[in-house]
């Protein structure tokens, strides 16, 4: 049974979110108490979409649990400044409007960035670990060579000693030869002088 990361990356967003609307009542120690629960959610949801990552979740859902993360993370920053609001309606005039199109383009372009590091991070260790499969694999076959190749000196030693063993016996036989020939010739040689 797969475990949910989905639903517990929904449940820290969503606390993330309550506590938003919490602190906007809140001042001094209460708020900052607010805000070291927000942050210790948001590493939650963070560590909650590095395990979808290495439990090989899709990467489409992955990219949306990053670029949810990263939405809840502007607004948590402008909520804890109040003054970048301020700064923001200052601003509001045209080329503010230009300026923000411009940052959320660019936004944008580290979201793609990063979402393309973090595969490409994915895929190098794949191939580290497609890497040390090989190696190990290659030691295995390196053991099973050497053996073979022992083995191999060993049944030569063996074929050295029948094939020395087959010289000595041809010799004997050679020799068992020529005595029955001698033998024979003699034989040949006292018959006559028998009869």
């Amino acid at each position: 049974m797969a475990y949910d990361y989905q639903g517990e990356f929904e449940s820290y967003t969503s606390g993330i979110q309550d506590s938003f609307q919490e602190m906007h009542t809140l001042a001094g120690a209460e708020k900052r108490k607010k805000i070291a629960e927000i942050d210790e959610l948001f590493s939650c949801a963070e560590e909650t979409v590095k395990n979808m990552g290495l439990n090989r979740a899709p990467a489409e859902s992955i990219a949306a649990c990053k670029r949810k993360v990263n939405s809840l993370r502007v607004e948590y920053e402008r909520i804890k400044n109040p003054y970048t609001a301020e700064r923001e309606r200052l601003f509001s005039h045209a080329a503010a409007a230009d300026l923000r199109v411009t940052s959320e383009d660019q936004r944008a372009r580290l979201l793609q960035t990063s979402d393309k590091l973090e595969e490409g991070s994915s895929h190098l260790h794949n191939a580290r670990l497609t890497m040390e499969d090989t190696l190990h694999t290659a030691r295995d076959i390196n053991t099973t060579l050497y053996a073979q190749r022992e083995q191999m000196l060993h049944q030569r030693d063996m074929l050295q000693q029948v094939n020395d063993q087959l010289s000595s016996a041809g010799s004997i036989l050679r020799g068992m030869a020529r005595r029955m020939m001698t033998n024979k010739a003699i034989m040949v040689v006292i018959k006559p002088s028998w009869s």
